[in-house]
């Protein structure tokens, strides 16, 4: 059988309209009594990478976490919100409270929670709640991602991992393929019932933190399998669903559906949708070199973290979140041991200011350009 992803045009954070799409597009996956029934425990994940408002187009949007809080309760269900994002765990309070979040789950009289009891699987530990609840869903934001080209359904249940431990799983896995295969290692953990991505606002480029660039593409996107909507999005980006690593794992492994012959659309045209000109990271060329011989340019190809010393504020976060101390911090500024560095690009993610970028060789900039 094969898997279906609803496509629905929302064209802004209107609180009615982004209730009515969500509402609309779960209603052609069957409505949200296919997933929730009275009394249910529904746990409910935004992807919230950093203490940034909502405009900033990095979180979830608040509104989109309201109305399927809303769609959740009116099936009876009790909703509970929640995240980890990468970082310091003591900073979750500000990230509920400047993301949205934290007023959302207060106006709607939703449970929001903290990740304070885990199971480990193969060491890796996992939220709990999402494990115990009825049913998991999961609202992840449509970014690009520097590491592994797109950050949408699949990666967001990495969020269950709680806090500082993300940046060692990069240290167990230190390169792009067996990174993303961890990645869907967790995600056959706890696999999401349904995932409603918000694409309203998207981002392109050096994402997904401060460094990329918004991108409205006027998308509400859900799906029973988080591996087709990965693999709708990036057709929608304008490449191949296999260009993502997750989702070309995720398909082998039988977690899901990534080949578009096994995936209905319904709802939208996806052509009517596709991105001309989307831009993808930097990063992208090492692991779309499709034979030998081009691959084995990239030991020629040096892409690797820097900061700008003018936007750098000194917060000392780049430092924290390099899981192998490849960063010390300096006069109040970081200093990079590139002989240590494994180019996880952790300091670049959970840069606030956008001070850590990609630097590229002459070699890399021409064969990007």
């Amino acid at each position: 059988m094969n898997s279906k992803v609803s496509l629905i045009r929302c064209a802004s954070y209107e609180r009615e309209e982004v209730y009515g799409r969500i509402r609309e597009a779960i209603g052609l996956l069957g409505g949200m009594s296919s997933f929730v029934r009275k009394g249910n425990q529904v746990f409910i994940k935004p992807n919230l990478l950093a203490a940034k408002p909502p405009e900033a187009g990095i979180d979830t949007h608040p509104e989109v976490v309201r109305a399927v809080i809303r769609l959740v309760k009116e099936q009876g269900g009790i909703p509970l919100v929640g995240d980890s994002p990468g970082g310091s765990v003591k900073k979750m309070d500000e990230v509920y409270e400047k993301s949205g979040i934290k007023k959302v789950c207060e106006e709607e009289k939703a449970r929001l929670i903290k990740f304070d009891k885990v199971e480990m699987f193969g060491g890796i530990p996992i939220a709990r709640c999402a494990l115990e609840a009825d049913c998991f869903i999961s609202l992840p934001k449509f970014k690009t991602h520097e590491l592994t080209v797109l950050t949408a359904a699949v990666k967001n249940v990495f969020g269950l991992v709680p806090g500082l431990f993300k940046t060692e799983c990069h240290k167990f896995a230190p390169n792009v393929i067996k990174f993303s295969s961890l990645l869907v290692d967790i995600f056959s953990f706890a696999r999401p019932h349904l995932s409603v991505v918000d694409g309203i606002v998207g981002m392109e480029g050096e994402g997904p933190g401060a460094a990329g660039t918004l991108r409205e593409i006027g998308l509400i996107a859900a799906s029973a399998d988080a591996v087709s909507i990965d693999a709708v999005l990036a057709v929608i980006m304008g490449i191949k669903p296999f260009d993502v690593p997750t989702t070309s794992i995720a398909h082998r492994r039988g977690l899901g559906k990534g080949d578009l012959n096994r995936i209905d659309i319904v709802g939208e045209d996806i052509n009517h949708l596709k991105q001309a000109g989307f831009k993808l990271p930097k990063t992208t060329i090492l692991h779309r070199m499709p034979n030998l011989p081009l691959r084995a340019l990239a030991s020629l190809i040096k892409l690797k973290p820097a900061v700008d010393k003018g936007r750098c504020t000194g917060c000392g976060l780049c430092a924290e979140s390099c899981p192998v101390a490849a960063l010390r911090m300096e006069k109040g500024k970081p200093v990079f041991n590139y002989s240590k560095c494994i180019r996880c690009l952790c300091c670049h993610e959970f840069c606030p200011e956008n001070a850590i970028y990609v630097r590229e060789n002459f070699l890399a900039r021409r064969i990007r350009t």
